[in-house]
């Protein structure tokens, strides 16, 4: 198996893996404002307000995560006005030189939000409303980085179309 037949392989496994872990942040994230409301509402009990902190931060994941998926299934934003006049040496390069730059932004933010998330856990942070650690929910950064990277260079790897531009490999 080649490099680039690898890099495919574990991007695919990833890919697959981020959707099971978004799928459980988003399950996680119904219910706990499902409870939350409930508690309101009926005022059974004192509200836990730390469950209302974590869902915003479990919207935070879903956009970091998604966004990567997104990058992956082809999903995201482009400009093609210009690009679609090209003739198509051209369109590849500059094909290659977006993946580059999305995977040293994925790259970027992987080491940030790891420095971040180190700093984060050092410093003993804690949500306002609970003694509940926040790194735990600061780890979608370096993830996201992660796999913005990983599926850039999937990307980048991928023969372009007939074209000569395309979106390289389907998720």
């Amino acid at each position: 198996m080649d490099a680039a037949a690898h890099l495919r392989s574990v991007a695919r496994i990833a890919g697959r893996a981020v959707e099971v872990l978004t799928g459980t942040i988003l399950a996680a994230q119904v219910v706990v404002l499902a409870y939350s409301a409930v508690q309101g509402i009926f005022a059974w009990q004192r509200q836990v307000l730390w469950l209302t902190e974590a869902a915003e931060h479990g919207l935070i994941q879903l956009a970091m995560l998604g966004a990567a998926l997104a990058l992956r299934a082809g999903a995201h934003q482009g400009i093609d006005a210009l690009t679609g006049v090209m003739p198509p040496p051209l369109r590849r390069l500059l094909a290659a030189v977006n993946w580059l730059l999305i995977a040293g932004f994925g790259g970027l933010l992987a080491v940030l939000g790891a420095m971040y998330v180190a700093t984060t856990a050092s410093v003993g942070a804690k949500f306002a409303s609970a003694d509940v650690p926040t790194w735990p929910f600061y780890l979608c950064y370096p993830l996201a980085g992660g796999l913005l990277a990983l599926f850039a260079f999937e990307k980048l790897l991928t023969p372009p179309g007939p074209d000569g531009g395309g979106e390289g490999a389907d998720p």
